[in-house]
């Protein structure tokens, strides 16, 4: 929980513990995929693809290399689910019991504060496997990615046996060529661990799509316990509001709903992630309270007014950086007030092409 009982310092404290708790997820699975590359490379310097001279006998030896890819990526994956699992449930309980402190804090006076379950291990356990992340089933993603390192990583191992190239270089075809460059990470187990750098492989597109998983999960379990609270404790709320962060970053479907609010329990909360790795959150909206504004906000270039929304803070940025966000034509079309962010987004999230506004 938060050590202020300011609810805008402890919302901004929530969002760099939650950015925070989804490296260390990410960080765990990270950590599984570099041992499964790690093995990928021994067993090919174990079975040298390139040393038959005949070609049958080389794809021999690869499919022989395969057997061993596919076992190792299956145990690592049905780890990786376990743990990341178990991390995000973790967060929901955390998550659940920082949304009762900061209802507590909004409403001081109210010492009637309810956790429904959220607080329960086993319950955030039930909540991450039934939670769909862009549409599927988080297991179902994990099982996806698995089944997709063994194709990719065959499919790079054959194309260099067939190509006639060294070892070497079927190795970095799969694991990428190293930079030199490494950072130093702490483990859970305390042990400090150097991930070394490498580009252009298969373990570099395998980390970025297992990375995009969990932290599009984080937001989703962590925005489940927040309601959860939330819908335990009718009675203090009128409602919840859409907050997306104010940065660069942030999406149009996102910036477009900044502000929005809706009654609890509304079947039309848009509940984020809207979109991979989303950042947005709900906040709650205390009866008698609704027209009181936070002092101030968090923003990519500091802290601004409680009142800004994404279009206000935007309004605000230099044409350039509108530019990058909007592209040329939209942005112009944003500062001559002919459309506003809404104007842009369809429900669906896809941005409306400038020529159709």
């Amino acid at each position: 929980m938060a050590t202020s009982s300011d609810p805008t310092e402890m919302i901004i404290r929530n969002l760099l513990l939650i950015e925070r708790l989804a490296n260390g997820v990410a960080l765990d699975a990270e950590v599984l995929i570099r041992d499964l590359f790690d093995e990928i490379a021994g067993e090919l310097a174990k079975l040298d693809p390139t040393m038959p001279a005949a070609m049958r006998h080389r794809l021999a030896r690869v499919t022989k290399i395969m057997d061993v890819v596919r076992g190792n990526a299956a145990a690592t994956y049905t780890e990786i689910h376990r743990q990341v699992r178990l991390g995000l449930a973790e967060i929901g309980v955390q998550q659940g019991v920082w949304a009762g402190g900061l209802l507590a804090a909004l409403a001081p006076g109210e010492i009637g504060v309810r956790l429904g379950g959220a607080v329960g291990l086993n319950m955030m356990k039930a909540a991450v496997d039934a939670q769909f992340v862009e549409g599927r089933l988080l297991k179902s993603w994990f099982a996806d990615q698995r089944a997709g390192v063994g194709k990719k990583v065959e499919a790079q191992i054959r194309l260099g046996v067939l190509n006639g190239e060294p070892l070497g270089d079927i190795v970095r075809r799969v694991r990428g060529r190293s930079t030199g460059k490494y950072r130093t990470v702490t483990l859970k187990s305390g042990a400090k661990r150097r991930l070394y750098k490498f580009t252009g492989g298969v373990l570099q597109t395998t980390t970025r799509d297992a990375e995009a998983v969990v932290r599009t999960a984080v937001n989703q379990i962590t925005n489940h316990a927040h309601l959860a609270v939330y819908e335990a404790n009718t009675d203090l709320l009128s409602g919840v509001m859409f907050q997306a962060t104010l940065d660069s970053n942030t999406t149009l479907i996102c910036g477009s709903l900044d502000g929005k609010t809706w009654p609890v329990g509304s079947p039309d909360i848009r509940t984020p992630p809207l979109h991979w790795q989303c950042r947005s959150q709900l906040v709650p909206q205390v009866k008698g309270f609704e027209g009181m504004e936070a002092t101030s906000r968090a923003s990519e270039g500091g802290p601004v007014k409680g009142s800004t929304r994404y279009d206000g803070w935007l309004k605000s940025q230099p044409k350039g950086k509108q530019e990058t966000i909007l592209g040329k034509r939209r942005s112009q079309l944003f500062r001559d007030g002919k459309v506003t962010l809404k104007d842009m987004v369809r429900r669906d999230g896809s941005v409306i092409r400038a020529s159709e506004l």
